[in-house]
């Protein structure tokens, strides 16, 4: 069995990831004045995305590498995914139909997460795939930040390329899953 070890969270990464976390209720409460407040949830957006690889690099870099870390950083990775989706579609700055792509891939991955953790006890890490899917989809949100409409031909084109990616991802993610599984 998996053992938590929830001093952990005093290292830099855990902290990190923890400080995306507590961001998200902030995030949540300046969407409901869109317009008054896009410069800070621009900047929110990008200090979030800083804070997801330097709390990567830092654990790589001084081997901290957590299970607590692989749980709360895909964690805050989603609900920042999803907070900052939800809010940009209620204010119609990007469509509903990516929205419901972006967020149909990350509850799909947490379940089979939950269906792998059950199986093999471990938590399973990401892979070049999803950070290149979890960059395009920051990439996509900052561009409807910054105010492009979803029908630019630049936004538009960037939000079909992305949605590939995110199915790509999703598929690459259960496939590997699926092989993880059955080996054991």
């Amino acid at each position: 069995m998996v053992k938590i070890n929830y001093s952990e969270i005093k290292k830099l990464p855990n902290i990190l990831s923890s400080v995306r976390l507590l961001l998200i209720l902030p995030v949540l409460i300046l969407f409901t004045n869109f317009e008054a407040n896009r410069s800070i949830l621009i900047i929110l957006a990008i200090l979030a995305a800083l804070l997801d690889n330097l709390d990567g690099y830092f654990a790589r870099k001084y081997n901290e590498i957590t299970e607590l870390g692989k749980i709360i950083d895909p964690l805050a990775d989603k609900l920042m995914v999803a907070v900052f989706g939800f809010g940009l579609v209620l204010n119609g700055a990007i469509p509903t139909w990516f929205f419901a792509i972006v967020l149909s891939r990350d509850l799909i991955i947490i379940l089979f997460s939950l269906i792998f953790f059950s199986r093999v006890d471990k938590v399973q890490t990401s892979n070049f795939i999803g950070k290149l899917t979890v960059t395009l989809i920051g990439i996509s949100f900052l561009v409807a930040l910054f105010g492009l409409e979803p029908e630019d031909l630049f936004f538009s084109t960037l939000l079909v390329i992305t949605s590939v990616v995110v199915v790509v991802s999703l598929i690459v993610y259960a496939h590997r899953s699926y092989i993880n599984i059955k080996v054991r």
